[in-house]
């Protein structure tokens, strides 16, 4: 076996299970096709999790010690469809970084798996679990044969969408991670860096990058937490359950009010977000723009930003220090002060929650010292929304708020970037909804 034939197998997998999902409404994907069976959400969800917990820090770590893991509560799994597709995007983005990084000539190191004796080598345990998806991926396929019936549509193994890549940039303080989704068609293309939120890079963020490729831009998502092996430690969802304690006037007593079972995860959580080096992310974010402009397929002088929260945050402080921004898209994230406004030299769109006072506070004053020194902030507040109601994974998400910011955005980097199918993109969009 090598690493390339196992990618290969493995995104025939990949594309035969998000068909036979893709198939499937919200209410199907529920159901249980067999007496005691599962529905495809449990057998997803497993399969996300199972593959995050295998691949992370694949030849450092052993990935039988993941005490987010939980077997039965997967397959009983009830969430969303945003939800299932957001943790199986990171699942997908961990296996192919961890693939990017691996070479043939690591197949005979040894995995730490438990209490395995002897412990298997890479290439063993590549075949198990190629076996194992392979096993979900049939699973999935007869439940929803099952539930379709007549309807049921024949699958190709093959992709239906480009996968991401996933390289790696020398930052500020060592290599970090980035995914980037290319557009099709011949380049050299306009550019967007997605600045993530403080839960890190998470599937919906990913499946943001397929949505600015769709529309002729390169997409790049740098993982600003590559370093922080608490956070890879860390499961999507206990992240995005346990981190508003971490931010509550006393953590401590919040995690004791939880019930038992829950606490040791919110601990985690907790203990991960106060621990964070947040020195060097300012920096990594600006080698990753500074990687992006050099790549031959990316038109230099059209590079774009959007951040969101705490990554809004960074897009912000970049475009403030004069970085070689086309144009700078800040939702729900901190603007600099009116001082820092000085620096500023790319138009900036911002679009904020109606209720998010800590945030909107600075609005007034940064608008004013950009309009003093004849630059372009234009901004929206959406009222009755939330922080974190643009991503369709959140309880606060808005539909029609986060249709209206998206819309916005593609009309902004339309003007700035210049996107060949960007012009378009919003009509079409709106085509479909006839």
């Amino acid at each position: 076996m090598s690493i390339a034939a196992f990618r290969y197998e493995f995104e025939r997998y990949v594309a035969i299970i998000e068909q036979a999902f893709d198939q499937l409404d919200d209410a199907q994907l529920l159901k249980q096709p067999f007496p005691g069976g599962t529905s495809v959400t449990g057998l997803l969800t497993h399969a996300s999790s199972f593959l995050t917990a295998r691949f992370a820090d694949l030849l450092s770590v052993d990935s039988n010690n993941r005490p987010w893991r939980d077997h039965q509560a997967d397959l009983a799994s009830t969430k969303s469809r945003a939800i299932v597709r957001s943790e199986w995007e990171v699942a997908l983005a961990t296996v192919r970084g961890e693939l990017a990084r691996l070479r043939d000539s690591d197949l005979g190191a040894p995995l730490r798996l438990g209490s395995h004796d002897p412990q298997p080598t890479l290439a063993e345990g590549l075949s198990r679990f190629g076996s194992h998806i392979a096993y979900h991926a049939g699973q999935i396929v007869s439940a929803a044969r099952a539930i379709l019936g007549s309807a049921w549509k024949p699958l190709a193994a093959k992709p239906l969408r480009q996968p991401l890549e996933h390289h790696l940039v020398t930052g500020a303080h060592g290599p970090i991670g980035v995914a980037v989704a290319r557009p099709t068609g011949a380049g050299p293309h306009p550019a967007v860096i997605i600045g993530q939120e403080g839960l890190g890079v998470t599937g919906h963020l990913l499946g943001l990058a397929h949505r600015f490729a769709q529309a002729g831009y390169l997409a790049v998502v740098p993982d600003l937490y590559s370093r922080d092996l608490a956070r890879r430690n860390l499961h999507e969802t206990e992240v995005l359950a346990y981190l508003p304690l971490a931010r509550n006037a006393d953590p401590a007593a919040a995690i004791a009010a939880l019930p038992e079972r829950q606490q040791a995860a919110a601990r985690r959580v907790v203990g991960w977000f106060a621990g964070r080096d947040t020195a060097a992310y300012a920096g990594d974010f600006a080698a990753t723009l500074a990687w992006t402009g050099q790549r031959s397929d990316v038109r230099a002088q059209h590079l774009g930003a959007i951040g969101f929260s705490f990554g809004g945050g960074l897009v912000a402080q970049l475009a403030a220090s004069g970085a070689p921004l086309a144009a700078a898209v800040v939702v729900y994230g901190q603007l600099p002060s009116a001082a820092q406004a000085a620096g500023l030299k790319a138009p900036v769109l911002g679009h904020f929650a109606g209720e998010d006072q800590a945030i909107n506070a600075n609005i007034p004053a940064f608008a004013e010292a950009v309009a003093s020194r004849g630059g372009s902030f234009a901004h929206t507040i959406h009222p009755g929304t939330k922080h974190g109601f643009f991503s369709e994974t959140r309880p606060v998400f808005d539909a029609a708020a986060s249709e209206r910011v998206w819309q916005s955005v593609l009309g902004f980097y339309a003007t700035h970037l210049q996107a060949r199918k960007a012009a378009t993109a919003a009509a079409s969009v709106v085509a479909e909804k006839r």
